[in-house]
């Protein structure tokens, strides 16, 4: 049984791959997206705009969307390679841990092959220890 655990976040992936269903986990893939790891204002050429409203304060004008997009090319990175893994039936299994938001875009892309494939949990643990990412797995993959 070929079983692939894909452990990700916004900005980094880590792919693991067990050979048994009670195996130990093996790091095969590692990945980070360094424009998804950078603070916004960090990803625009220029300073961020500002708008004197009314009654004088001054607020700041959307800083937000070049990060969320640099997000948005990580998830269909990561998406992409196990699109290619599942279409190559180099997969029988597939686990993806990730945080909400980041999960939500991952199941945006997936095609079909691989959603069929697919149990997902959403929670972050790509900076953990590989023993805690083991437990938020089954115990049988």
């Amino acid at each position: 049984m070929k079983i692939r655990i894909a452990v990700c976040d916004a900005g980094r992936l880590r792919y693991f791959a067990a050979d048994k269903a009670n195996g130990a986990l093996r790091e095969i893939d590692s990945r980070v997206h360094t424009a998804s790891r950078q603070r916004p204002r960090d990803l625009v050429s220029d300073r961020q705009g500002r708008d004197r409203g009314r009654g004088g304060g001054v607020h700041s004008l959307g800083d937000g969307e070049p990060h969320r997009q640099a997000v948005v090319v990580f998830a269909r990175e990561v998406a992409e390679l196990l699109n290619r893994e599942a279409l190559a039936g180099s997969v029988d299994r597939l686990y993806v841990l990730a945080p909400p938001e980041f999960l939500g875009m991952l199941r945006k892309e997936f095609h079909p092959a691989t959603a069929a494939l697919v149990a997902d949990r959403s929670v972050n643990v790509v900076t953990e220890s590989l023993e805690r990412i083991r437990r938020q797995l089954p115990e049988f993959l």
